[in-house]
């Protein structure tokens, strides 16, 4: 898994939010991979979104964590309410999430072919 993040140009975390924070699952990945991280500087430069979704509130909070918890590279955050519902039924949280992906594959795009200098936001 390591490999697979450290090669990847754009980094898409994604998690319902409890209580408020991310899954359990979520929050076991960021742990590990956290020390690990900040130690060898591997996920600096690159594109990150964090996506949550909430069926009361807290979404856009974990939307940031999960983006804040790789250092050197956030693109982007969407936090969505639910209120019940399913996320299919939220055809503005479907397109939000969708421009965020598209905005950091252009820029990726942009980015390796010299079109502007890559950045650590």
């Amino acid at each position: 898994m390591k490999e697979l993040l450290r090669e990847a140009d754009g980094i898409i975390l994604s998690s319902p939010t409890y209580g408020p924070g991310p899954c359990a699952r979520m929050k076991n990945l960021l742990d590990r991979l956290g020390q690990y991280a900040f130690l060898t500087s591997m996920f600096g430069g690159k594109y990150v979104i964090g996506l949550a979704t909430a069926s009361g509130f807290g979404a856009a909070r974990v939307a940031g964590l999960l983006a804040a918890s790789i250092r050197d590279g956030v693109f982007g955050t969407a936090g969505v309410h639910l209120r019940g519902k399913h996320v299919s039924a939220l055809p503005h949280a479907l397109q939000k999430a969708r421009a965020l992906g598209r905005k950091m594959a252009s820029d990726i795009r942009r980015t390796f072919s010299g079109e502007f200098p890559r950045r650590c936001s």
